[in-house]
């Protein structure tokens, strides 16, 4: 890709196609020593291919599927180095007839650094660190009878896109190089606190010391699991609400949320949990929100298709939920026609 006066273009650089083991605890290590190269981490991405088979390795599974974000629950730990400075549906399969897959992991997913930080690199070595998990367990869901199953990955590349640029650009970088400037890298971090067992009572109290007086955390996702890890008859990638009615949260001497919640979410009685997380993309990353999932009974989709309903102008419904004047999330998410007919749901999808 090159603009206009040809003074950019930008290209691929591909990094790991020697590397030959991708077993279970191995460390992989991917790097990339083009110090003389413009890069953009952030538009980076994984690529990886590899195949799901029984033990044997020959025989292709019968009972046994990958799940949600399955490429990240085969690693550990994913470390990015900078010296000097598949979401699946229900309904999908990822592995073709035979076990094979093949997968494209953009780097901003996993690591908060390409996420937030989306400039350019120069002279610096990159080196992407993965390291295998002991057992595959987390990354599949098994329906009985269970087999016994071995995900071999063939390839793990690292296409990491640089800049390259014109003589007249290329002079003025390195003239801004040379009066050798600090530039700060600002990104966010998100750590992982996991409390493997809760007592058997119905309140109880979490005392998390997550960081320094220098970094405070700003943002808490909660989610609860229940005997998941390390069954392959559980689905790892799904959360458990366990009956919870309330929870408070006491970030930086101030505690959130102010009043209760009383939810039953039993009975259907959690709006304000939805309202809470679609608000989420709002306030991280200020934009619109547009959630991918979608609660048919929230408040918000009660309150707006009524409205609809009574004749009010889609503009006032926009204004009033908070939306933007060119919002679609009304028409995408809670406008939605009722049909009778079996096939409607399908071809509405295969038409969108």
């Amino acid at each position: 890709m090159m603009d206009e006066d040809n003074n950019i273009s930008l290209q691929y650089v591909r990094s790991a196609e020697n590397i030959l083991r991708f077993q279970n605890n191995d460390e992989i290590h991917i790097v990339v020593q083009r110090q003389d190269l413009c890069l953009t981490p952030c538009e980076s991405f994984l690529h990886i291919y590899g195949k799901i088979t029984k033990d044997d390795g020959v025989n292709v599974v019968t009972t046994t599927k990958l799940i949600n974000m399955t490429v990240c629950r085969l690693f550990k730990d994913i470390r990015y180095d900078l010296e000097n400075t598949g979401w699946l549906s229900d309904d999908a399969e990822l592995p073709d007839a035979s076990g094979n897959f093949d997968v494209v992991l953009p780097l901003n997913y996993i690591l908060s650094f390409a996420e937030d930080y989306c400039r350019v690199t120069v002279n610096g070595k990159h080196d992407l660190i993965l390291t295998r998990l002991n057992a595959d367990l987390n990354a599949v869901i098994q329906t009985p009878p269970t087999e016994n199953f071995k995900i071999t990955l063939n390839k793990i590349e690292w296409l990491l896109p640089h800049i390259k640029l014109a003589d007249k650009p290329k002079i003025q970088l390195l003239n801004y190089i040379a009066k050798d400037l600090a530039e700060s890298m600002s990104f966010r971090s998100w750590e992982t606190c996991v409390y493997p067992t809760l007592p058997l009572r119905t309140r109880h109290v979490w005392a998390v010391k997550t960081s320094t007086q220098l970094v405070k955390p700003r943002y808490v996702v909660l989610g609860f699991e229940t005997a998941r890890r390390n069954d392959p008859q559980k689905n790892a990638s799904e959360f458990d609400y366990c009956r919870i009615r309330d929870v408070k949260l006491f970030l930086n001497s101030h505690c959130y949320p102010h009043g209760n919640w009383n939810l039953d979410i039993s009975n259907n009685q959690y709006a304000i949990l939805y309202n809470m997380y679609i608000q989420l993309q709002t306030v991280y990353y200020n934009k619109e929100a547009e959630p991918l999932l979608s609660k048919p009974h929230s408040t918000c989709h009660a309150l707006t298709s009524a409205a609809k309903n009574k004749g009010v102008d889609i503009d006032n419904i926009r204004k009033a939920a908070g939306w933007s004047a060119h919002s679609q999330t009304f028409a995408r998410f809670y406008e939605l026609p009722v049909d009778n007919d079996k096939d409607a749901f399908a071809m509405a999808i295969l038409d969108n």
